[in-house]
């Protein structure tokens, strides 16, 4: 972390010296920091300025000013002798060294190429309103004109309907989900029932979040990730936008930030600051 936040990290130091290969995630105690695994046993004792979760089993920390590696069971790999560096993508990361910046393997070798990745994939998306969809605007409120479906007899028939401009804003996270803002409220709808029509959609938006954050994608910098921060009643948690729209991390925390690469710091108490995986399990005491 390039700013130390300071907090004070509970935990019973007599727990047994893990071996294990799970992975293992940052913790913090008198002024420095260590891992601990699932079990929240201590795998790597308080030692370090800065510590990261895993990549590519290489996890990168700060001893005396500089960065290097180690692996999940806390054996240094590359030794802490960079004045930045960046964490493992597919095998490769970026460091610098003496005003130098170039990419190296999980070996510590210089790698004469970096890892560019582009493109849709499952933990990426790109906001996009259907084609079916179309936004209109009436005194600065807007509304939506989409196609619902009528049956008559036997064949499907769509016909245009519409939604008054009655949001302030309309944004699309990808190209089912989209979030409607209304007297500074927010709903989450998702464009696939916009056949059943006006009346229905309207009936099932709840206007439940006071705040949504979108985060970029880590592989292309372009896209959305699918987990996505909402705050409720003053509180924050995490919505995924593909899998299941209400499947979400319950808002409980003062403070997030993004879970792209599978774990995200938050403030789960004033002052107190522990990691969460994407499942929502926790790794600290509370």
């Amino acid at each position: 972390m390039k700013a130390i936040i300071t907090f004070i990290f509970l935990i019973n130091f007599l727990s047994s010296y893990s071996q294990t290969n799970d992975i293992i995630v940052p913790f913090y105690d008198n002024g420095k920091w260590g891992y601990l695994n699932k079990n929240k046993e201590i795998v790597v004792f308080p030692k370090y300025e800065e510590v990261y979760p895993s990549f590519s089993n290489r996890l990168r920390i700060k001893l005396n000013g500089k960065y290097g590696y180690i692996d999940q069971k806390g054996k240094l790999v590359i030794k802490p002798k960079f004045i930045e560096a960046e964490d493992f993508k597919y095998g490769i990361a970026k460091v610098s060294l003496r005003h130098k910046s170039f990419n190296i393997n999980t070996e510590g070798k210089r790698n004469k190429i970096g890892v560019a990745v582009c493109g849709t994939h499952y933990n990426c998306s790109f906001p996009k309103l259907s084609d079916d969809i179309e936004i209109i605007e009436e005194d600065g409120k807007l509304g939506i004109v989409h196609d619902k479906i009528v049956k008559e007899s036997v064949q499907a028939v769509y016909l245009s309907d519409t939604i008054s401009p009655i949001f302030d804003s309309i944004v699309p996270i990808s190209h089912q989900l989209m979030y409607l803002v209304k007297d500074s409220l927010i709903a989450f709808s998702n464009q696939a029932i916009y056949i059943t029509g006006s009346e229905f959609i309207l009936k099932n938006l709840n206007f439940d979040y006071e705040q949504v954050v979108l985060y970029s994608c880590l592989l292309c910098n372009k896209g959305i990730h699918q987990l996505i921060g909402v705050k409720k009643n003053g509180l924050w948690g995490y919505m995924r936008i593909y899998i299941d729209p209400q499947k979400c991390i319950e808002p409980k925390y003062l403070q997030i930030n993004s879970l792209a690469d599978g774990f995200a710091l938050v403030e789960y108490a004033e002052a107190k600051f522990g990691y969460i995986d994407s499942d929502g399990n926790e790794y600290f005491i509370r």
